[in-house]
């Protein structure tokens, strides 16, 4: 049985309702950046949808989307969103012994994938993946980066600006479940590898 399409109409915002929007946001952000997208939206609770707004999701899914166009405009400063909650699972390496030994000489490896023509590393959707993955990824030096369901702007802005620095082509071996939210990635489609292949 499925679900019809919603009898309430909602009434869309006018171009002047969003530019006041994104102007309050702005500010928000801006007296307590850097913050999280959850921190903004909980700042704006009773100043942008009233008092008695509550916690509602389609209201956090409007900051989450504002912000993201703010960011991607360059309308906000990317470094004003922090994204703590999707971490980088890679052992640590080295360019050289030299620079081990100004830390400690026990914790040394060298970096393989310094002299590689490209960057290789994994993605994968959640951090139940990451446990299976990480004894793999961790065995060959690759990043190991866990989305925890989709990716924030910040996290992906952060991964490709890192990229840019290092000036090497990539690839990035995505692993995540054949449902909805894992078919929404790029290449999550028919033809590709699904879950247990």
């Amino acid at each position: 049985m499925g679900y019809g399409a919603s009898s309430v109409k909602r009434a869309r915002r006018t171009k002047a309702q969003v530019e006041a929007l994104r102007a309050e946001l702005y500010a928000l952000v801006e007296t307590a950046q850097p913050c999280s997208v959850r921190h903004a939206y909980y700042l704006g609770i009773g100043r942008l949808w009233g008092k008695d707004s509550g916690t509602s999701r389609r209201n956090y899914s409007v900051v989450v989307r504002e912000l993201g166009v703010m960011r991607e405009g360059g309308m906000l400063p990317w470094e004003w969103i922090t994204d703590g909650t999707r971490l980088v699972r890679q052992e640590t390496a080295f360019d050289s012994i030299e620079d081990a030994l100004e830390r400690t000489a026990e914790v040394y490896r060298r970096n393989l994938w310094s002299t590689q023509a490209r960057r290789v590393e994994v993605w994968c959707e959640s951090d139940s993946i990451a446990g299976v993955l990480q004894p793999v990824t961790s065995a060959w030096g690759v990043g190991l980066y866990s989305c925890r369901g989709q990716s924030s702007k910040t996290f992906v802005h952060e991964a490709v600006q890192q990229y840019v620095r290092q000036g090497k082509p990539v690839t990035a071996v995505f692993a995540g479940d054949w449902d909805p939210s894992g078919r929404s990635v790029p290449g999550g489609r028919p033809g590709y590898a699904r879950k247990g292949q």
